[in-house]
């Protein structure tokens, strides 16, 4: 029995041995051939997106450096110098940070998933996860990387910007205080030469300690089945762990380096905030003692430090009074096998199952979390779709990244609509924390642990409970409901009709209002994120889905999924076109002519104008445009064009004739040998025969191969030429600038 039971320890540890081995050179193997596909994919979509917007960067943050009114003109002005060497240490920086991560990530992602298929529970589906897990999902989430990245740079930077010009009058007014800058150079010189030696003699004299203490605990945890790799088939995910720690720490240690150059400038801030260079000096020897203090707290070295720590702060304590480390009681310590407390595994948090490295990173990431958010949008932007409160229009808008009105409604008031009827229903069932689709509550002590958590939780929570105070009856619910959602359209409000009055007492009013603000305002905090911003337009896509399969649009057939979300977003275009223009009593008429009064069928040769007008809030605008019908010869190519109508636009300006449009047109048509149509033309103009600034009207020349002189049919609408040859004819309405004329109808 005991040959029997050495026999299969023996298997098991060969076993080991041998997948580790195997996945570890066929990682390797992975990592050449993917990595640099990866790699280079990562490094050149970054790249590209900083220096693309670089220039668009540069403008937005001066525009909004001098538009704010959050600084006084000497602070703008000392910001505005500082500017270039902010940038160039933003693209250097940035630029060696991609390359890093793009190597990093090419070369490592493809070796740890070629480990982390042994958590399949079959050895086929470990040996197929093994060759494929890691080559095609390596090179889709580096595009993925570059995506979030791009959406960071071009959407979340502009937004940081716009919020602070459009900063209210009542925000404290930041001062340059010369008196101070003398100081806050000198201690920032302080900080560098100081911090930076010391934060790097502490990091290198304890890396050697984190290199064994770690490679004992992992090693420990892999023999004894403990910590993260409880299982057998993990075991060489943790061999790989420990290769891998030496980098770890060395990672450690530069960036330890690195932060360290921040850190010491941040005294400078210091003295600033504080308008005292003792205190910036204080400030630049304390932290000092709080970085080794922290690194002995994370080693579980003596507690305290041998440096000094004076208060740099008059109202505030230090960062180790501020920042506190919340353990949970049943992860303090354990009991040993001889009764000595011993404390927990470095890098451990519990000593919880955990099936992957992978699966650890996607709890941290709260990916349920995300996917009840959007499950709450999409059911709740149903519901306002069937009942016609938010349409086509308003989903097309938002998917195009518009900043309209219609994209407000669903980028920020469908979110907000949808959070208020989940803190409602938390409520209603007197729930402690919010409560989830499938019925599970989320409170203080069982949500997960991440920064995006700590920063979104607690305002929701202290939402949360005001509401639940003042106790909304509920036609001010519904009032709410219409704020959160359409914000400032007090057209979209009135039109919805859901039982919602503005309340009598204005204290009740404020009340509510204030309560829509700060659910907005976290609204668009989130929706900066990259992540949010991606889910949410699947969830966009999806409304749209469910808008055309209701209209018995859905005809995917063998399209693809690509192609489909193209047809969904052209269709929803014209609907959302229709429901905008036609709203509030505006219209749209459109004239085909020959085809619109009288049904007639176009053959190959002919050509077709089309003229739309709409009328839109008061105003007017007119455009039309000649098509082809099939194939046509050679003189109708020629016919059919917008120079006529371009030249007509190019002389316009303040003070120039009316009949320079009538002559510059017969000038383009008699050097072609065309006939001008002069029966439809000239009204409208006002008597001087000249233009002026901030005119608008409309130039449509309608040129013909043979005759000029138009019939009108029995209908009373259609017009042909008498020869029944082929015309032509392009309009647009236009503005007289001071610059000349700019085109109104351009599409």
């Amino acid at each position: 029995m005991a040959v029997v039971t050495n026999l299969r320890s023996c298997l098991k540890i060969s076993y080991v041995i041998f997948a580790f081995c195997s996945a570890f050179f066929l990682g390797a193997l992975k990592g050449l051939i993917v990595g640099p596909v990866a790699g280079l994919t990562l490094i050149a979509g970054n790249v590209g997106v900083i220096l693309g917007l670089f220039p668009a960067h540069v403008t937005w943050t001066v525009y909004t450096v001098a538009k704010t009114n959050r600084f006084d003109i000497p602070l703008k002005l000392a910001i505005l110098v500082a500017l270039p060497a902010l940038f160039g240490i933003w693209l250097g920086l940035s630029i060696a940070i991609s390359v890093l991560v793009g190597v990093g990530y090419g070369f490592f992602t493809p070796w740890i998933s070629a480990f982390e298929a042994f958590r399949q529970d079959t050895e086929s589906n470990k040996f197929f996860h093994c060759l494929v897990d890691g080559t095609w999902g390596t090179i889709k989430g580096s595009c993925t990387v570059v995506t979030d990245f791009a959406d960071l740079c071009y959407h979340s930077y502009p937004l940081y910007l716009k919020e602070l010009r459009e900063s209210p009058d009542s925000n404290e007014l930041q001062t340059l205080r010369l008196i101070h800058v003398p100081g806050c150079i000198i201690v920032g010189i302080i900080g560098l030469v100081i911090d930076i030696p010391l934060f790097t003699a502490i990091a290198v004299v304890k890396s050697p300690y984190l290199l064994f203490k770690g490679w004992y605990r992992l090693a420990q945890d892999a023999i004894n089945r403990e910590g993260p790799f409880l299982e057998i088939a993990c075991i060489p995910v943790a061999g790989l762990t420990i290769l891998l720690w030496p980098i770890i720490v060395i990672g450690f240690v530069l960036t330890t380096i690195f932060a360290s150059i921040f850190v010491g400038l941040y005294g400078a801030i210091v003295v600033f905030q504080e308008r005292s260079f003792r205190r910036g000096v204080s400030y630049v020897i304390a932290v000092v003692g709080e970085f080794d203090e922290y690194t002995n707290d994370w080693l579980y070295l003596r507690e305290g430090t041998i440096f000094p720590k004076p208060r740099y702060r008059m109202t505030k304590g230090s960062f180790s009074s501020e920042v506190s480390v919340i353990v949970h009681p049943t992860t303090v310590s354990r009991v040993n096998s001889s009764g000595s407390v011993e404390p927990p595994a470095m890098l451990v948090p519990s000593l919880v199952r955990s099936v992957s490295v992978r699966g650890a990173i996607q709890e941290v990431r709260m990916v349920q979390i995300w996917e009840h958010m959007m499950g709450w949008f999409e059911m709740e932007g149903k519901e306002l779709l069937d009942q016609g409160v938010i349409t086509p229009a308003d989903l097309y808008e938002s998917l195009k990244g518009r900043h309209g009105t219609e994209s407000s409604i669903i980028s920020v008031g469908l979110p907000s609509y949808a959070l208020l009827h989940t803190l409602l229903r938390s409520i209603k069932a007197g729930a402690h924390g919010v409560l989830l689709l499938d019925g599970s509550e989320v409170t203080h002590l069982n949500r997960p642990q991440d920064k995006f958590l700590d920063w979104f939780f607690n305002p929701i929570m202290v939402l949360k409970d005001q509401i639940r105070v003042i106790k909304l009856g509920e036609s001010e619910v519904r009032y709410l409901e219409k704020v959160v959602l359409f914000g400032n359209d007090e057209q979209r409000m009135e039109a919805w009709d859901n039982g919602g009055k503005t309340p009598k007492k204005n204290l009740r009013a404020a009340q509510i209002q204030g309560i829509s603000r700060r659910m907005m305002g976290m609204v668009r905090s989130v929706s900066k994120l990259p992540t949010y911003r991606r889910r949410f337009r699947q969830v966009i896509k999806a409304l749209i889905t469910y808008w055309l399969e209701k209209q018995g649009l859905n005809r995917t057939g063998s399209m693809s999924s690509g192609d489909f979300i193209e047809e969904e977003e052209e269709l929803t275009k014209r609907e959302a076109a229709l429901n905008m223009l036609t709203r509030n009593g505006n219209y749209v008429l459109v004239v085909s002519y020959g085809s619109m009064r009288r049904q007639i069928t176009t053959r190959d040769g002919d050509t077709i104008n089309i003229d739309v007008t709409v009328y839109l809030n008061g105003y007017h605008g007119d455009t039309s445009a000649t098509f082809f019908c099939g194939d046509v010869d050679e003189k109708a190519k020629n016919l059919v064009t917008k120079e006529p109508l371009e030249k007509a636009i190019s002389i316009c300006g303040p003070g120039v004739e009316y009949k320079k449009i009538g002559k510059t047109i017969h000038d383009h048509a008699d050097k072609h040998k065309y006939g001008v149509v002069r029966q439809f033309v000239g009204h409208g103009n006002n008597e001087a025969g000249r233009m002026v600034l901030n005119q608008t009207f409309t130039i449509e020349p309608m040129l013909t191969i043979g005759s000029i002189k138009p019939v009108m049919w029995d209908d009373n609408w259609t017009v042909v030429t008498e020869d029944a040859s082929l015309s032509a004819q392009f309009e647009h309405t236009i503005l007289i600038t001071k610059d000349g004329a700019e085109i109104l109808t351009n599409c």
